[in-house]
């Protein structure tokens, strides 16, 4: 029986040896010859680089979208979301450079209307028509003029007080959320928006909900004399621009590219690495031209900040700084996420492709978690049937890994360098306790193995 089986095994490593000189001798001789098993492999070639350049484009175009389109859904979710406006603006309230602006603003409005100088002429003339003694006249007199300044005085510490405190921070809450609602109002066309876009393209937000506010908090404070406060018409420049008037095509346009231009991007990037000869080598490409092109958006972002502190000149610098590092908090750490996640990818990528290091750095792993399975076995402790399961279903296993952390960071929103850094983390470390439960089937006797193929 031994005999017999010795005789069959020496058989098939002739034939196999024999198939493989005829394949090498046919190589050597013509290298461009494809094998005679595969007949299109010829064609293929040829139009492989039809392929390749259908790669590339795609890959290029799904790169540049990539930014355009982190930044359109942000923007669509800002136009078209209150809540999500509100949380991210604001937090504004506590910044002490939009306090300092805010008060000057409403104390300005307020002594305006409110005109102190007027209301201590009225109050000392009518205190005047008393008869009064030469000498108490004087002196009456003498106290118009500081009357007055107490008076301003009064609104101002009364305002500051009140922008300081968090019966501001609920007023400011209460106004950026209206404000929302008529923007959205005033990009649909509506004439009564609060918001206004002039023909000249002045943008302004007015001052009459603000102002009505602070009248009440005045008045219930005590300030009788804030109920002379009347409804005010002012509005406080926000900006200037030739294209404002163009904003409703723009809210429109930006409504729609939102949602679907993520979606494209996505999809070009994944047609391009479909479509490549070498597909892990298209997705190294691919993630790195994401990478590039994330940061070309950061340095935009960057250079957008004197850009629009310039286009706000008609604020402080500090409360413009203040403005714009509100409204690019979330897309600047958006995109460092984006940036993050791309290398993630192109460095897994290349660690699970054909490459020559990541194939001894796949076999060190191996060997690893096979030294640390026999020390475990030494001690009896052994996964089994288990492991053996683990070993035969690893491919749909490593597979589940993959689909769940790439459904994490497709969903999770907002997208953040922590969310893509613990989710690489925990689908790395759920690899490596795959790779050491697993148990793979070992040849009991090997001496007999090797006797075999002797």
């Amino acid at each position: 029986m031994s005999t017999s089986n010795d005789q069959r095994l020496r058989e098939v490593i002739e034939q196999l040896q024999a198939e493989n000189a005829h394949l090498r001798a046919r190589v050597e001789s013509d290298p461009s010859t494809p094998p005679p098993d595969d007949v299109d492999a010829a064609h293929w070639k040829r139009d492989s680089w039809g392929w390749t350049l259908l790669s590339t484009i795609l890959i290029i175009i799904g790169a540049l979208l990539a930014p355009m389109a982190l930044v359109s859904a942000w923007a669509e979710r800002q136009l078209t979301d209150t809540d999500y406006f509100v949380e991210t603006f604001a937090p504004l309230a506590d910044d002490p450079a939009v306090q300092a602006y805010i008060a000057d603003q409403v104390t300005a409005v307020v002594n305006e209307n409110l005109d102190a100088s007027e209301l201590t002429t009225e109050l000392f003339d009518g205190i005047a028509e008393l008869d009064l003694r030469p000498q108490a006249e004087s002196a009456l007199l003498a106290l118009k003029g500081p009357a007055a300044q107490a008076i301003e005085s009064l609104v101002t510490s009364t305002v500051e007080r009140l922008v300081g405190s968090q019966q501001f921070s609920d007023i400011f809450e209460r106004v950026v959320r209206r404000g929302h609602v008529q923007m959205i109002a005033t990009m649909q066309g509506d004439p009564n928006a609060v918001i206004n876009i002039e023909s000249d393209g002045t943008i302004g937000i007015e001052l009459g909900p603000i102002v009505a506010e602070v009248k009440t908090a005045l008045i219930d404070r005590g300030i009788g004399i804030a109920e002379r406060i009347p409804e005010v018409d002012r509005t406080i420049v926000i900006a200037s621009s030739e294209a404002a008037p163009t904003a409703q095509t723009v809210y429109a346009l930006t409504t729609v590219l939102g949602v679907w231009l993520p979606w494209v991007a996505l999809v070009s990037l994944t047609a391009g690495v479909v479509v490549a000869r070498r597909r892990m080598r298209a997705l190294i490409w691919a993630a790195i031209a994401v990478a590039l092109t994330a940061l070309l958006l950061l340095a935009l972002i960057a250079i957008g900040r004197p850009l629009t502190v310039s286009a706000l000149s008609m604020m402080p610098a500090d409360t413009a700084n203040a403005l714009y590092e509100t409204t690019v908090e979330t897309i600047n750490q958006t995109t460092i996420a984006l940036v993050v996640l791309a290398v993630v990818v192109a460095i897994v990528a290349w660690l699970t492709g054909p490459f020559r290091v990541p194939r001894r750095l796949r076999a060190a792993g191996a060997s690893a978690a096979t030294a640390i399975r026999s020390m475990g076995e030494e001690h009896h402790l052994t996964t089994g049937s288990v492991g053996e399961w683990l070993y035969r279903m690893r491919v749909p296993l490593y597979v589940l890994i993959a689909l769940g952390g790439a459904t994490i960071i497709l969903v999770f929103r907002p997208l953040t360098l922590g969310v893509i850094l613990s989710t690489a983390v925990i689908a790395l470390l759920l690899i490596v306790i795959l790779q050491v439960l697993q148990r793979p089937p070992v040849i009991e006797d090997r001496g007999l193995a090797e006797k075999e193929l002797s």
